[in-house]
């Protein structure tokens, strides 16, 4: 390897000599959380990898606490590395001082000659070497599987298993031909609650996970608790990866859309749907290991490893080749363009929340900037380079407040992640239950979800004066929808790059007969719920935007807003139903709505109370992080239809026909625009209902109003 002695060297190790036993020699790469130096052991004259983890605003008491657990995940890390040689050798762990002063601790691994999965696959593809076959994957994946299974039989979880963290050797090494690295270190930092909230003062923390190669778990505590399972999850991600030549799996460009891509629930990630030919079996073999339930999937990589092998020896005549261009999907930086986000919930990091074996109860959505030239792609694909435990692009992955789920009882999910034997017992047998998906891609953005187009009746009958009435039989074509509402931080990031208005920060509703002081008094109160630029709110829905500034993000976006129809038939389908999850009065389980917190905000900024619809507290006085309410999804997923804002339809408002209509669009003109499905201020059942429907000065920008986006179908 030849080593970049010009990098800089924070710390100020470089020619130092460590505990009389290690020189450093030279800074390789920097991560979120630590720094690695290539070091010479002075005895035995062979390079090892120095690993020092950031800690130098830990307060002294913190850190003696944080050093002897740290220790004893060294301990855990050796004892791992020494049954199988496929995970990086732990050689050493310690503290030392820095010419600071400063304290950190540091960790000594084997040095590595190889590469790391992902610039080999990126690699063959620019050397126009096709994707392996399933056979070839499972050989070239086969110790980094082996190692897994031996872990999970310790209850040992890696919680990060991607590309990146498998280094491939050298051909003419010996057996193991990959490693797996970071086992163990970042769950101590992670669980380690005074620990996480100290490292909240340098902006930085563990990414306890890479949103790419998540599980739906990690992102939402709603899923159930994490564990072997979400290594399987995780590690058929990259086996698909392998056989689609370096393409991930999941696709998006925020940590929303990863979310939400990892747990949709039509589109699973499995080689029908991502367009690789497969026989039945391995398709339900890959179906149950990214089962968004965790119970559903293989307990641990064991299960999961030896299903695939079956299958893949079992369908051998049909050998599986991918169907994707090996160039088709553009690879600049992948991962090192995730940006650094804080964790918050209201004015508290969400650090202090983490506790043994499950990450934040949300997260919340992230931007990502792609580089502006191809010297990212040229680096990323230069010849074989030694690595030290997999610190080749720094990333950081904060989670910003609240994105998904969060409110939803955790003992939906797994109780804990030492009852990987339990769950066994729970888990049917491979494609038991599991509806193989189509060999068609799908023709909606990661962050949409398709609506198949279909007759239903459109409002209700309630008497000639409602404004929903009459029910009346409309068809509509088929059209993609956003999964949740337009988030303040992608509302923003739209306002940043010059495409959209800035968000108003003062709330105004319009129309509302109230005295001048009685207008003012509610603004004063109303505005300090708009969300845009507020932190802690990034993952919030953004509101106080106007009907030309919802029409303009959505345009900017190659999207559109939805036309009436859209909306209602996309929040209750075809059946009739009342609200987007049946006929049950909205609780504070299924909708960010006026409850108990309602009456209490209002009293307490002077306003007068309202009415609840439930009386229980759904957690939120104001806006909630999107998709925070999982049991008011609809039927295909869509989230907050009802509740936490109102949203600007395309609509003019106007009253309905009786006659059958296909694709209405409203009047051609008028004064108000419809928005529908009620907000968190909403304090009347009826307000909620999925059918109700009202008309508003398309000037207004209240902390009540916000949006989501459609696009047409392919064909419509």
């Amino acid at each position: 390897m030849a080593l970049d002695t010009g990098a800089p060297d924070p710390l100020g190790l470089c020619g130092r000599q460590i505990e009389g036993k290690y020189r450093v020699e030279a800074l390789i790469g920097e991560g979120g959380n630590s720094f690695v130096y290539r070091a010479q052991h002075l005895i035995w004259q062979r390079p090892v990898a120095l690993k020092c983890f950031k800690a130098e605003r830990v307060p002294a008491a913190t850190f003696q606490l944080w050093r002897e657990a740290f220790i004893r995940e060294g301990r855990l890390l050796s004892e791992l590395s020494s049954r199988h040689t496929a995970i990086v050798q732990a050689r050493d762990v310690g503290t030392l001082t820095l010419p600071s002063g400063a304290q950190i601790l540091f960790l000594v691994l084997e040095w590595l000659d190889g590469v790391p999965l992902d610039l080999l696959l990126e690699r063959e593809t620019l050397d126009s070497i096709p994707p392996r076959d399933l056979h070839a994957a499972i050989a070239l994946l086969d110790d980094a599987a082996e190692a897994l299974a031996m872990a999970h039989r310790m209850l040992v979880v890696h919680r990060d298993l991607k590309p990146e963290n498998l280094i491939v050797m050298d051909g003419d090494t010996p057996e193991p031909r990959i490693k797996v690295l970071d086992f163990g270190i970042a769950k101590v930092m992670c669980e380690n609650e005074e620990f996480a909230i100290a490292l909240r003062h340098t902006t930085r923390m563990i990414g306890a996970f890479t949103p790419t190669y998540g599980a739906p778990e990690q992102f939402s505590r709603s899923h159930g608790a994490t564990g072997p399972w979400t290594d399987v999850y995780s590690f058929a991600l990259v086996v698909l990866e392998v056989l689609r030549g370096g393409v991930p799996a999941l696709q998006g460009e925020s940590v929303v859309e990863l979310a939400v891509a990892s747990c949709h629930p039509s589109r699973r990630p499995t080689p029908r749907t991502l367009g690789i030919p497969a026989s039945d079996r391995v398709e339900a073999v890959f179906a149950k290991a990214v089962a968004i339930d965790p119970g559903q999937r293989y307990p641990s990589m064991r299960e999961f490893w030896d299903a695939l092998d079956v299958a893949a020896n079992e369908s051998a005549s049909d050998s599986i080749e991918s169907t994707c261009p090996p160039c088709s999907v553009p690879r600049i930086a992948r991962h090192a363009s995730w940006p650094e986000i804080s964790v918050r919930f209201g004015q508290e990091t969400l650090d202090a929340e983490m506790q043994s074996g499950s990450e934040p109860d949300s997260l919340g959505p992230a931007t990502r900037s792609l580089p502006e030239t191809t010297s990212q792609t040229e680096s990323a694909c230069r010849p074989n380079r030694s690595v030290a435990l997999g610190i080749w692009r720094p990333v950081a992955v904060l989670f910003a407040a609240a994105a998904l789920g969060g409110t939803y009882p955790l003992a939906r999910g797994l109780p804990s992640a030492s009852a990987a034997a339990a769950v066994s017992h729970a888990v049917p047998a491979a494609g038991a239950g599991v509806q193989l998906p189509p060999m068609l891609p799908a023709d909606c953005p990661a962050s949409m979800v398709h609506i198949e187009g279909a007759r239903f009746f459109m409002g209700r009958d309630a008497g000639p004066m409602d404004f929903a009435a009459p029910a009346h039989k409309v068809e509509v074509g088929s059209f993609c929808i956003d999964v949740h509402e337009v988030t303040a931080s992608e509302y923003r990031t739209c306002s940043e790059v010059g495409d959209c208005k800035r968000a108003f920060t003062r709330s105004m509703w319009l129309g509302e007969k109230v005295s001048e002081s009685d207008r003012h008094r509610h603004e004063e109160a109303y505005s300090t719920l708009c969300t845009f630029g507020r932190p802690g709110l990034e993952g919030h829905p953004i509101n106080c935007v106007d009907w030309g500034q919802a029409n303009a993000y959505c345009r900017a976006h190659g999207k559109r807003l939805p036309t009436e129809a859209e909306w209602e038939f996309a929040a209750r389908g075809s059946d009739g139903r009342t609200y987007p999850w049946g006929d049950q009065p909205p609780d504070s389980r299924t909708a960010n709505a006026c409850g108990v917190e309602c009456t209490i905000w209002l009293k307490a900024h002077h306003l007068d109370s309202a009415h609840r619809v439930f009386e229980g507290d759904d957690g939120y006085a104001g806006t909630a992080p999107v998709g925070s309410f999982l049991a008011g999804n609809t039927s295909w997923g869509v989230q907050d239809m009802i509740g936490n804002v109102f949203e600007w339809t395309a609509d003019w408002a106007g009253r309905y026909s009786s006659e059958e209509q296909m694709n209405p669009t409203g009047p051609e003109t008028g004064d108000r625009k419809i928005i529908r499905g009620g907000s968190f201020t909403s304090s009347h059942r009826e307000w909620l209902a999925a059918t109700f429907r009202y008309g508003l000065d398309p000037r207004a920008h209240a902390h009540g109003l916000g949006f989501r986006c459609v696009q047409s179908a392919p064909g419509q």
